[in-house]
């Protein structure tokens, strides 16, 4: 079989941290590039604080990652970046605390509506439809110590509809930002959702959490699970309506390569709910993102001919890519 054509058109944009001396300014540095980069991508800031001045009045005061402060309050520091039309003009709020394995949290809220208002210098922006991931963290899972290099890639699509942030030390993808718009959604769901969390890591938290809303107002989480051994070949899917419910569950191997071809299998990530009436059956699918099997390591490319068409994002997520950008995950 041969590989899947993408529906969408991706750009790459590669974030590399500065070294600076010290891990709570490397992160800050990324974060501020990262934020950088979305602005160049079509994101616009909705509001900022610099620990002097804030406000909801869409001006960026973080000039520099200097501005950025983890003083102990959440409201210390923080932003406000909206998606473009593309995503709905949907919303992302930053901020820094202190704390984690390198003494600095970086928290993320979402407002799927862009609902943000107020704030100040001390305080956080609230959204009526804010998602509860405030105390989640992105940096704070394996993240190498000392000098070792941080990066950042934001995969996102030419049309504005998805934008994937994965987050790199010690040679991984660690941490994720994702909105996306399924495909097929049907007329009960918009088809955008949006998430934050950690990759797929050998040893590591074996699942990620995505975050849908539907229009009738109830929330349904959207979970990939691959088991808790590392067992070759093997991809789990599993979505539960609330905590510890699953509303799909399916399990399967994945073949081996083809020994004539030598091209690797490549499944979709489709998306299905048997537990809501109204909504049962194939409810969308993930735009051009796939599995392949768990032997497959993060920098493959397939072809595997230096095309760079598909790129191994850690533990068989299989992304499209732009056929020139060679990742560097952050080796120490």
């Amino acid at each position: 079989m041969g590989y899947p054509t993408p529906e969408k058109t991706w750009v790459v944009t590669e974030v590399i941290g500065d070294l600076t001396g010290t891990r709570v300014n490397d992160i800050k540095s990324l974060v501020w590039q990262v934020k950088e980069a979305l602005k160049a991508l079509g994101w616009t800031v909705a509001g900022s604080n610099d620990n002097t001045t804030a406000g909801m009045d869409a001006v960026d005061r973080w000039d520099a990652y200097t501005d950025i402060t983890n003083s102990g309050n959440d409201g210390d520091s923080w932003i406000v970046l909206e998606a473009p039309a593309g995503w709905g003009n949907g919303q992302l709020r930053l901020n820094m605390n202190n704390g984690g394995a390198f003494g600095i949290l970086v928290r993320t809220e979402f407002s799927l509506g862009g609902l943000y208002t107020g704030g100040n210098t001390t305080t956080l922006p609230t959204a009526t439809d804010g998602d509860g991931l405030v105390n989640n963290e992105l940096f704070d899972f394996n993240i190498g110590s000392g000098g070792a290099q941080i990066t950042a890639y934001i995969l996102s699509s030419t049309d504005g509809e998805h934008f994937r942030i994965f987050f790199c030390s010690n040679g991984e993808p660690t941490g994720f930002l994702l909105f996306e718009t399924a495909g097929n959604p049907g007329g009960a769901w918009d088809g955008r959702f949006y998430g934050r969390g950690p990759v797929f890591i050998r040893g590591e938290s074996p699942q990620i959490g995505l975050n849908a809303t539907i229009s009738n107002g109830n929330r349904r989480h959207l979970r990939i699970k691959k088991p808790a051994a590392n067992t070759f070949g093997y991809l789990n899917y599993v979505m539960p309506i609330t905590a510890g419910r699953q509303i799909f569950d399916t399990t399967f191997t994945l073949p081996n390569p083809n020994e004539i071809s030598g091209d690797y299998t490549l499944f979709p990530m489709e998306l299905y709910n048997w537990d809501t009436v109204g909504l049962r059956g194939k409810v969308g699918y993930i735009k051009d993102w796939w599995f392949t099997f768990f032997a497959a390591n993060r920098g493959d490319n397939y072809p595997d001919d230096d095309s760079l068409q598909f790129m191994v994002m850690s533990a068989a997520f299989v992304m499209p890519w732009d056929g020139s950008t060679i990742p560097n995950f952050g080796g120490s």
